[in-house]
């Protein structure tokens, strides 16, 4: 069953076509027959809204699991130098970099033991 955009993708494509008068008449063709294709009957409201109700709830329950399992690790000191611009490591120094980023990652959560 063909979607109703596509349907109608399909059949602008083919007028487009059509007037242009080129020697495209495998695609002429094949669209064509993808328009005599039956249109896709629409789904039930009340269907269609528990199938996006459900569908919505699993992936907030996935997407929440994930951020649950997912163990953020602080940078490396190579890594946060590496990724630093050159003019700040040389206004401020490499340490000074490094002391800055671990607040950060510190209030955020990141490499900061249980107690």
């Amino acid at each position: 069953m063909m979607s109703d955009k596509l349907r109608a993708a399909a059949k602008a494509a083919l007028e487009e076509l059509i007037a242009s008068e080129s020697n495209a008449w495998n695609i002429i063709n094949d669209l064509e027959a993808a328009l005599a294709e039956p249109a896709q009957e629409p789904m039930h409201p009340e269907m269609k809204k528990m199938y996006e109700n459900y569908f919505d709830k699993c992936y907030r329950e996935s997407s929440a699991q994930e951020a649950r399992d997912k163990v953020r690790k602080p940078l490396t000191d190579e890594e946060i130098i590496e990724n630093c611009d050159t003019w700040v490591l040389d206004d401020i120094g490499g340490q000074e970099v490094i002391k800055i980023v671990r607040r950060t990652e510190r209030a955020h959560g990141i490499g900061v033991k249980d107690e």
